[in-house]
This record gives C-alpha cells, sequence and structure tokens, in this order.
C-alpha cells in the first residue's frame, strides 16, 4: 500500500514539471518541432500553406525550406527539425497576416530544441483590400497587358507590401484594360501607368506609355490618394493615358579624345539621367561601326547620355554629353572617350 501511494506521488510531481509553451517530442528524442493554428474571423482556416525555413536560409532563398498544410481546424505541425531558430509564415491570396511587420525575412522567429515543440505558434488572417479599375487610351481602346504599378504613401507600408506581396511588381491589365489589385493591407495608396524608365522596355520594341497617375494627371505630386480599409474595395480608379508614343532616335559618333579620330567596335549602352542623376542603365545597343558611328532608336522623351559598356574589353572609358529627347530626333552627338592606359600614364 505504501508503494503504490509513494508511486502515485511521483507520478504526480513528473507530471507537473512539463512546460506549457513546449512539450516534449515523444515521438522521438532527437529533433524537435513546431505547431500552431491559422484563423481568421475566430475560425479555423483549412488549407493554409505555412512555410517553415532556418533562419540563415530565409534570408537567402536557399537551403532548409518545408511547408505544411492547415487540417480542416487549422492546424499545422512539422516534426523532426534540427535544433536552430527559424521562420513561421502562411502566406494565403487576397489575406494579409494580421501578424505581418513588413520586415525581411517575414515570418515569426521560432527556436526549436531537441526532443521538444514549439506550440502555439499562430497566425490571424484578415481579408486583404482591393483595388480595381480600367486602363484606356485618349481614343477610349483598352491599354491591354500593361504593368500597373500600386504605390503605397507610406514607408513602413511600402515595406509591409513589398514583403507580403510578391507579385506586386507585375500586376497588369486585361484584355478589356480591367486590373484588379486584391489582398492588400489597409492603408493609402496611389496608382500608375507606364514608367518613368520607358527606355528600358521601348528600345526593345515595346510601346511606351507616359508615365500617367489617378486621375490622369503626369505628376506625382498630383495624383489622388486611395484609401482603403481592412477588407475595404475601391472601384472605378480608371486612367486614361495618351496614346503609345513614338520614340526618337539618338545618334553621333565615338572620337578618340587625344586625336581626334573616330573609334570603331565600342560597345555602347544608355545611361538614364532623372533628377540630374544617372538611375539605370542598358547595355546591349550594339557597337560602333568603323567610322565610330552609333545609334539608337524608339527613345521616349527623357534625358540620356551613350555611353561605353562596362567590361566589354575595348581599353576605352567615357560617355557622350548628356542629352534631351523631347519631340524629335538628336544627331552629331560625339562621345569623346579615353584610353585607359593613357589614363594610366597621366597619374
Amino acid at each position: 500500500m505504501r508503494y503504490l501511494t509513494r508511486l502515485a506521488l511521483v507520478l504526480a510531481i513528473g507530471s507537473a514539471c512539463v512546460p506549457v509553451s513546449k512539450s516534449q517530442d515523444t515521438a522521438k528524442n532527437k529533433g524537435g518541432a513546431i505547431s500552431g493554428r491559422v484563423t481568421g474571423a475566430n475560425k479555423a482556416v483549412a488549407g493554409v500553406a505555412v512555410t517553415v525555413s532556418m533562419s540563415g536560409d530565409a534570408f537567402s532563398g536557399i537551403g532548409l525550406t518545408l511547408k505544411i498544410v492547415t487540417d480542416d481546424e487549422g492546424r499545422f505541425r512539422i516534426s523532426n527539425l534540427p535544433a536552430g531558430t527559424y521562420y513561421v509564415w502562411p502566406f494565403v491570396p487576397a489575406f494579409v497576416v494580421a501578424e505581418a511587420t513588413g520586415v525581411y525575412p517575414q515570418g515569426k522567429s521560432v527556436v526549436v530544441e531537441d526532443g521538444e515543440t514549439a506550440e502555439d505558434i499562430n497566425f490571424n488572417l484578415d481579408r486583404g483590400a482591393v483595388i480595381t479599375g480600367k486602363i484606356a487610351d485618349s481614343a477610349g481602346r483598352p491599354v491591354i497587358d500593361e504593368r500597373i504599378r500600386i504605390l503605397p504613401v507610406d514607408p513602413n507600408l511600402r515595406r509591409l507590401v513589398s514583403s507580403v506581396y510578391p507579385s506586386i511588381n507585375d500586376i497588369r491589365t486585361d484584355d478589356r484594360g480591367i486590373y484588379r489589385v486584391f489582398g492588400l493591407p489597409a492603408g493609402k495608396y496611389k496608382l500608375a501607368i507606364g514608367d518613368k524608365y520607358g527606355a528600358f522596355t521601348s528600345t526593345r520594341g515595346r510601346r511606351f506609355y507616359p508615365q500617367t497617375f489617378y486621375p490622369d494627371v503626369t505628376e506625382e505630386a498630383k495624383a489622388k490618394i486611395i484609401e482603403v480599409g481592412d477588407g475595404g474595395e475601391a472601384t472605378n480608379v480608371d486612367i486614361t493615358v495618351a496614346r503609345s508614343m513614338t520614340g526618337f532616335s539618338a545618334s553621333g559618333r565615338f572620337i578618340d579624345a587625344e586625336n581626334d579620330q573616330p573609334v570603331a567596335n565600342i560597345n555602347f549602352g544608355l545611361t538614364i539621367i532623372v533628377d540630374g542623376r544617372p538611375s539605370g542603365f542598358m547595355g546591349g545597343n550594339g557597337a560602333s561601326a568603323s567610322n565610330g558611328a552609333f545609334r539608337i532608336d524608339n527613345l521616349p522623351p527623357g534625358r540620356y547620355a551613350v555611353s561605353i559598356l562596362p567590361g566589354s574589353g575595348t581599353g576605352y572609358y567615357g560617355e557622350s554629353p548628356a542629352f534631351d529627347i523631347g519631340d524629335s530626333d538628336v544627331t552629331d552627338l560625339e562621345a569623346k572617350i579615353h584610353q585607359k592606359s593613357r589614363a594610366r600614364g597621366w597619374k
């Protein structure tokens, strides 16, 4: 009788030592586990893909990354994890995770220890907001397969949107010119079509539309702010753009700055200048002819310079003076370039 009493006391003390937030993984003594639940409006959300990645892999995008789908009760569990720090994150199109912070890598940081389960790694989903409308040109024709730019006004919102909405930079109009952006966090946004770096696409044969903000203005400062709440929908956010623009050409010659002779076979590209500073470089425009001549076609209005392609092995460096494309071609540019060996001799 005394033996049974002592045994019951030992079992009672042992059971009281099990932690609440981390339980022992009885299936295996090696490795740990992560478990939790995904809910929305206080209800379980089934079929949600939950990603678990080790902290270093979350930054690099490679390495150990595991996925599991929530069950009918919204629960998930991943076992046999090596001890370490992990990031846990659910992704559901059209919904926003309430715990989102905008800090990359996204997710809850969870420490896993051998033989234990990190429990109650829970997430709550809120239905995301929607912005939708139609894009047409000045003749009323739909603008098809053009990228829409969603511009969060607040910098913190901008970071949050880019982290939880991977496809934010590839929203396009359909065959009716209609676009629909869904799954947005509540906040204030601006919307635009076209790009101030239009040369990147126009010189490669795509049509170019001038950058236009809602409602039909070309200056961002005059753009109207679109505010959406949790699960809200802003409709009829329409933009009318000028018809696609015909680009112009820039031509000239590469000249050796020392002897004023033309330089052939110079691989060149285009430097795009915005607000007085280089804001992009586009290579692949070809090489200069035997007389040093170059030409770039289909340039939209803007400010540019023709530059030697970095790493082209020509032994030269330099670029043309900056020039402006307005409503006509630019000709007779002279890009006076220098040989690198001579530059070293001047030091």
